[in-house]
């Protein structure tokens, strides 16, 4: 059995939970159009590597890729609670473009 000490030492050595837990800062949540732009471009090419190894063509690949990711971006921006028509770029602004390349390339392919 452990020796916690004499009750003096062992009353220092007590740690509130508060004393434990970090305080993170107040971080700003606005991002900046380059970081939407650099998040939606790391999207796409992910989503054209994807297609490109997929076995029933690449536009219907592709297609049928960007839609999930149209709604990632819906649920994200809901649960973010980002505003659908605000100043800057939102996650509903990435889905608004996941939507529009989705119609586009199911009309071509």
């Amino acid at each position: 059995m452990l020796r916690s000490g004499p009750p003096e030492f062992v009353e220092s050595r007590k740690i509130r939970a508060a004393e434990l837990i970090p305080l993170t800062p107040n971080f700003s949540r606005e991002v900046t159009p380059l970081q939407v732009i650099s998040r939606f471009l790391w999207r796409v090419v992910i989503l054209t590597i994807l297609a490109a190894i997929g076995r029933h063509g690449f536009g219907k690949t592709f297609a049928s890729l960007v839609v999930p990711a149209a709604f990632y971006c819906v649920f994200t921006g809901a649960f973010r609670r980002e505003p659908l028509f605000g100043p800057s770029l939102t996650h509903f602004d990435e889905a608004a473009t996941f939507a529009a390349i989705a119609c586009s390339i199911s009309r071509l392919a």
